[in-house]
């Protein structure tokens, strides 16, 4: 991610204060990613907008799974980070580029607050 999309990250308060690296990702998915999905869904004429939704819906999606399997999510979430450093280095554009910009930056902060 570059740093435009570094300045625009914030995480929500729960998942600022969470107490493991679990209860961050759900907030994360609770309070930021779903929450976002919900507003850009409520503007139906705007593409760009339904796409963005789409994408964070996917994000959602993925979260969920990487937090109902039985596996160290530590890995799997530095896996997903590195998957949006991919695709972002990629020739991207419009709604596809800002959801992985702002999903990867965001997802940067979860994994700096160090949970042990």
């Amino acid at each position: 991610m570059n740093e435009f999309y570094k300045g625009k990250a914030g995480l929500p308060r729960q998942t600022r204060n969470a107490k493991s690296l679990r209860d961050a990702l759900e907030a994360w998915r609770d309070y930021r990613i779903l929450s976002v999905v919900k507003a850009c869904r409520d503007v139906k004429k705007d593409n760009y907008r339904q796409e963005f939704a789409n994408y964070h819906e996917n994000y959602a999606n993925q979260i969920s799974e990487i937090l109902e399997s039985p596996d160290e999510i530590g890995m799997q979430i530095k896996m997903m980070y590195s998957n949006f450093e991919s695709e972002f280095t990629n020739d991207l554009s419009g709604p596809k580029r800002d959801s992985v910009g702002i999903c990867g930056a965001e997802l940067e902060k979860i994994i700096a607050l160090n949970f042990k």
